[in-house]
């Protein structure tokens, strides 16, 4: 049962997360709600593509991973916690 719960707990955060950011985003243009779409952006990312080339064609790989969150996206995160920690 905990199992469960754990998983149902992390879908929880994650929906949170993407709806807050989502409003964010909407948000960002508005006059008196442009607060809730400042964020921050950071991550990693190679400084040149990793080739691999097998004599036959030429393949490129890029690696990184970049987050970006805003003010809405951590109000919908502790939303949906509060939310869950009353379920």
């Amino acid at each position: 049962m905990t199992k469960r719960r754990g998983w149902i707990y992390t879908v929880a955060l994650i929906g949170g997360l993407l709806i807050g950011s989502l409003i964010g985003k909407l948000c960002a243009d508005s006059q008196y709600l442009w607060w809730l779409g400042y964020g921050i952006d950071f991550g990693f990312s190679l400084p040149e593509d990793v080739t691999l080339d097998i004599y036959i064609m030429e393949l490129a790989f890029s690696f990184g991973i970049w987050f970006h969150f805003n003010v809405a996206s951590i109000l919908g995160m502790v939303t949906s916690w509060l939310i869950f920690k009353k379920w």
